[in-house]
């Protein structure tokens, strides 16, 4: 990626094989939960946990 100009900070994967890999390259993400697009994901268990809150209705 590096040769198109990409350079690549932070990658981890569902894949323990992949993510030693990135680790090997200096990309590896160590936190356990990682923020992708907004959402919370989980890359170990690969889930992405939310928080319902109830809606106060004036009804």
């Amino acid at each position: 990626m590096a040769a198109g100009g990409f350079y690549m900070r932070s990658w981890t994967s569902t894949s323990s094989a992949l993510r030693i890999m990135a680790e090997a390259e200096g990309v590896v993400d160590r936190d356990a939960v990682i923020k992708v697009f907004g959402l919370l994901w989980e890359p170990e268990i690969d889930q992405m946990p939310f928080v319902m809150r109830s809606i106060n209705s004036k009804e």
